[in-house]
């Protein structure tokens, strides 16, 4: 099954699948449990994960159902009684039915919600659902741009840098951060976006290495508790080396080199970006990678690093 996974936020059992629960706050017992073994110990629970229609995708699904109303208004604005108009109107009425239809097929295979089970993710959609066991999963990564998501295509060989052929369900989009789930099958890929990244990113990698040598790729604020909200400390300048103590959820409670200074700094901002990368046998930290993916595996089954968007500024 690979490395054991850290999970971090709420779990519900199958009775509760509905979107009114899946909206409703869980309270006890089910508010927090401490890691995802919870869902190898009673597989009757999950995690939901709600996705977004991103901005650009909502405009080109407007602009596509606006060109199909144009193009069924024209058909029956054709007056008839003539071989030529009756030619033109029924060429009308057929781009006005494929485009209905290309329409549908958009908007049907769009994601609702993500579902995380102990052996499978599965992929809700506006009518049907898609099961993905973990086994068949070749990467899930996070992307920050359009370039990146070719280099995946050309790292797995996928059609047209290789003959494999994969078909994703989903929208591309130019908002980010962009989740992507490559799998070995020609149907069971997907691509979409999340309201809660960090939390999918927390539940679906291993934790932080505790005693690991990291280092900032983006100015991070150093706080004397774990809380947001407590005494700021100082501001840790990108490029700084430090050792990972302890990690609660996104937060981690770090030292810097001789132990001078200590205190607990986000390693994922609230817009799912990444604050630290690892040290790599003393080279150059390969930038964007925390940890390794329980689901990010190369072709001969070890574990590789699960790619992350980095963050330019600095946050919390």
């Amino acid at each position: 099954r690979g490395p054991e996974l850290t999970c971090y936020g709420s779990l519900e059992t199958p009775a509760s699948l509905s979107a009114s629960s899946i909206e409703a706050p869980l309270e006890g017992d089910d508010f927090l449990l401490g890691t995802c073994d919870a869902l190898v110990a009673n597989p009757e629970r999950y995690r939901v994960y709600e996705t977004v229609l991103p901005f650009d995708a909502k405009l080109l699904l407007a602009l596509h159902g606006f060109a199909v109303a144009v193009l069924a208004a024209a058909a029956f604005a054709v007056p008839g009684g003539n071989r030529v108009f009756d030619h033109v109107r029924d060429f009308l009425l057929g781009l006005s039915f494929i485009g209905a239809f290309w329409l549908a097929v958009l908007i049907l295979h769009i994601p609702r919600r993500v579902v995380r089970r102990s052996d499978a993710f599965v992929f809700d959609f506006l009518v049907i659902s898609r099961t993905v066991p973990l086994v068949d999963v070749l990467e899930l990564v996070v992307l920050r741009k359009g370039s990146h998501f070719l280099q995946l295509l050309q790292r797995w060989k996928v059609f047209p840098f290789g003959s494999r052929l994969h078909l994703f369900f989903g929208m591309r989009s130019s908002e980010v951060p962009r989740c992507v789930l490559l799998t070995r099958h020609f149907l069971g890929n997907f691509i979409f976006l999340l309201q809660d990244p960090v939390q999918f990113l927390l539940d679906n990698q291993n934790p932080l290495t505790l005693g690991a040598t990291y280092r900032t790729v983006s100015m991070a604020r150093m706080r004397e508790g774990e809380s947001l909200q407590s005494k700021a400390l100082l501001t840790i300048p990108r490029g700084r080396v430090l050792k990972v103590e302890e990690q609660l959820g996104r937060r981690v409670l770090v030292t810097l080199p001789g132990g001078t200074e200590r205190g607990w700094i986000s390693y994922i901002s609230t817009s799912g970006t990444m604050l630290l990368a690892r040290e790599q046998n003393g080279s150059e930290p390969i930038a964007g990678t925390v940890g390794a993916s329980e689901l990010s595996r190369g072709g001969d089954g070890s574990a590789v690093e699960m790619g992350l968007l980095l963050h330019a500024a600095g946050a919390e």
